[in-house]
């Protein structure tokens, strides 16, 4: 099983309601994850699932990688941030889609008890 092809298609292939919702929803999150970068110096990454679309902010920890100059921010046209998995052991990226599709499906039959 190939589990970044199944990720995508599970994370890609959801249904979205209330466009205008979700629209202010992802501003918001927007500013969450901006404000996190920033105090925390990290790297936060905003997937837009509806769209493939990802917002990536850079705190100082962007820096020192030499990915980006912190207090900046890039938008690119996926959900997978090849930059900053390029950095990544092979075995552990796989490990961190693997967990990522548990926890998709976890959270997807969870809601699915819960309705």
């Amino acid at each position: 099983m190939d589990v970044i092809h199944k990720l995508n298609d599970e994370l890609l292939k959801q249904k979205f309601t209330n466009e205008q919702e979700l629209s202010a929803r992802l501003d918001e999150c927007k500013q969450i994850a901006l404000s996190y970068a920033r105090v925390e110096n990290s790297i936060a990454v905003l997937s837009d699932m509806k769209t493939n679309t990802s917002y990536i902010f850079y705190g100082g920890m962007a820096e020192r990688l030499g990915l980006a100059k912190r207090s900046t921010t890039k938008i690119i046209h996926s959900i997978w941030e090849e930059d900053i998995f390029s950095r990544i052991y092979p075995d552990d990226l796989l490990e961190k889609h693997l967990q990522e599709l548990r926890f998709f499906n976890f959270f997807k039959d969870y809601t699915k008890e819960r309705t």
